[in-house]
């Protein structure tokens, strides 16, 4: 699942619910240089983790997806 937030692309890293952390995720957490793609167009990004008041936030906008 994933949304956007005004220019970022924000990826949810659930693993169904299970309870380790989704391979890719792991592997972002190593080396956080991205490219994402949304049809035809391709942006390299940076990941990180949101924290804090963020982080909340944007749970508040995944929560409302349902």
């Amino acid at each position: 699942m994933y949304f956007t937030d005004g220019d970022a692309c924000v990826v949810i890293a659930s693993n169904a619910g299970e309870p380790r952390h989704p391979a890719w995720w792991l592997n972002l957490r190593g080396d956080a240089t991205a490219t994402v793609q949304r049809g035809r167009a391709v942006t390299a990004m940076r990941a990180r983790e949101a924290h804090g008041e963020e982080r909340a936030r944007l749970w508040t906008k995944v929560a409302a997806r349902g």
